[in-house]
């Protein structure tokens, strides 16, 4: 005889009500949901070890935290039984089904205490015909809440939320809170009227934008006029696109073009979203509407943009900054690490300490005679053999020589009147195939002629860095950038706080009195790097 199965002693409680079941005080609130079913494993006789709960979250989707929890509880075995109030607030339709295999594969049973279904087949049809019904209420509640929305629409009502910017709601004239069953007020409908302080700056808003076509100058004049509110480009591109200013009212298919009291015209509107259509570059006036345009000055020069590197993630760290307590902080970031959250151990790096680093390990090396003399030898390594190039050269003007006869006996075979169409196209070929050759050639001269010149000695060399350490504190922020950019050939970031600098060899020809931007132009080296070891922050 077989043993009876042993009931589950083990009980968890899983509490879940949507956003619109809190609005109710019966059997749909959490609390209540709570004591049904403690009371049923006190029937049972089991012991409550774990309890779950999702409070504002729906019940058509298995997207919920504390159900996550519950379902990895249930794989290690925590309990052997859910306890619910009804199968909707486990899951609402489909996802009912979903939700009772997923346990039922962690061999969890699922215990309903105020909805009973016999085991036989009229029972299971009882249940399959519930999880429908709670299935399409969800569907139910949305089509009420549009039916309504729309038809507050139709009324000019605010359908709710926050006021647009220039308007505020107050409570429609005549109308009063309506008392409900259960002692609950339904409040009355409400309406948008003009702020009287915000509704003329909107005007002013779309006054200097059809004057300028910048949003830049509505920008700075919302952040003068209002200086306490974060307002960025998009908010100003909000405002400018808000139909409700022209007193349009929308929600789904259902329109009012009269919903409320309009703020700017819709010629004034229209204008506007022809500009907004076919941005055009405005011309720079000092003075729209009495609003002074400010000229700002970016304070953060980006000396090594294009050269900072993150060796994490291999990619080419973009110039940033943001607006601190005292003053704007740049820095160089890495696009990966902030778009995509990548796990990145540099993700941004102060620019000004950088820059910093930069000029000091310039002028470190300036100062060791000694050391430049191992780094020039050092790089000299990773140049190519001069034989080599000499050798690859030769191979290339060879090869351009062959091509020149080609065409050549073409030419000569169209002339005695050979099939010219065929022998046409050959021929193009062929004098494409002549072009590449002799840009190969040009590299090949230009690459010899480097390596031909005379290496800079570690005097000069020293000699002209360390003039450049000295006028550093002199130079513009262009000047500055431009002297780096001959200098610096790359850095690369290994850690927050860690990186490698490659430098390159350049030896001006004109005198080492003075910084020669040109000269430091003109004599870079192509693969002449040398790399000092790595460096901190």
């Amino acid at each position: 005889m077989r043993a009876k199965k042993k009931a589950p002693q083990r009980f968890a409680i899983y509490l879940r009500c949507s956003t619109d079941d809190q609005r109710f005080g019966d059997f749909t609130t959490i609390d209540t949901q709570r004591e049904l079913n403690k009371e049923r494993i006190a029937e049972l006789g089991g012991e409550l070890v774990a309890e779950y709960a999702d409070e504002g979250k729906t019940g058509s989707n298995l997207n919920r935290a504390a159900w996550r929890k519950m379902l990895a509880d249930a794989d290690i075995r925590k309990f052997d039984a859910v306890v619910v109030t009804y199968m909707s607030r486990l899951a609402r339709g489909e996802a009912y089904h979903v939700a009772e295999y997923l346990l039922k594969e962690e061999k969890v049973t699922v215990e309903l205490v105020k909805e009973k279904f016999s085991p036989d087949m009229v029972g299971q049809l009882h249940k399959g015909l519930q999880i429908v019904m709670d299935g399409n209420y969800c569907r139910q509640v949305s089509e009420w809440t549009r039916t309504k929305q729309e038809s507050m629409v139709a009324h000019g009502y605010h359908t709710g939320g926050v006021p647009a910017y220039g308007f505020r709601s107050e409570t429609v004239p005549g109308m009063a809170p309506v008392m409900m069953g259960g002692g609950k007020v339904k409040p009355p409908p409400k309406r948008l009227v003009p702020d009287e302080n915000a509704a003329p700056i909107v005007r002013h808003c779309f006054d200097i934008y059809l004057q300028s076509g910048n949003m830049g100058q509505v920008l700075r004049f919302l952040r003068d006029a209002e200086p306490g509110r974060s307002w960025t480009i998009d908010t100003v591109r909000r405002i400018l696109t808000n139909e409700k200013y022209i007193g349009v009212a929308r929600f789904g298919e259902k329109v009012n073009l009269q919903a409320h009291e309009a703020l700017v015209t819709h010629e004034t509107f229209q204008a506007a979203q022809e500009k907004l259509a076919k941005p055009t570059k405005p011309e720079e006036a000092p003075e729209v509407l009495g609003y002074v345009k400010e000229q700002r000055v970016d304070p953060i020069g980006y000396y090594l943009r294009g050269k900072v590197r993150c060796g994490h993630c291999d990619c080419l760290m973009t110039p940033a900054g943001h607006y601190g307590s005292s003053g704007k902080v740049g820095y160089y970031q890495c696009p990966r690490a902030c778009k995509h959250g990548a796990e990145c151990t540099v993700k941004r790096v102060n620019a000004h300490t950088l820059h910093e680093v930069v000029v000091a390990e310039i002028a470190r090396c300036a100062k060791h005679p000694t050391r430049l003399n191992t780094l020039i030898r050092e790089a000299a390594k990773r140049l190519p053999e001069t034989d080599d190039l000499s050798a690859e050269l030769a191979r290339h003007k060879r090869n351009r020589r062959e091509t020149d006869k080609k065409i050549a006996r073409l030419v000569a075979a169209i002339r005695d009147g050979g099939s010219s169409a065929a022998l046409n196209k050959e021929v193009r070929q062929l004098e494409a195939l002549g072009a590449e050759q002799d840009t190969k050639i040009a590299e090949g001269q230009a690459r010899l002629g480097s390596l031909s010149a005379p290496r800079p000695d570690s005097a000069a060399l020293a000699a002209l860095w360390g003039d450049f350490s000295c006028r550093w504190q002199q130079l513009s922020l262009e000047e500055r950038t431009l002297l780096l950019g001959c200098l610096v050939d790359s850095v690369t970031m290994l850690e927050k706080e860690k990186g490698a600098l490659r430098l390159r060899l350049c030896l001006p020809e004109t005198s080492q009195d003075s910084i020669c931007i040109v000269g430091f132009e003109a004599h870079l080296g192509a693969g002449e790097g040398l790399e000092p070891p790595t460096f901190g922050l």
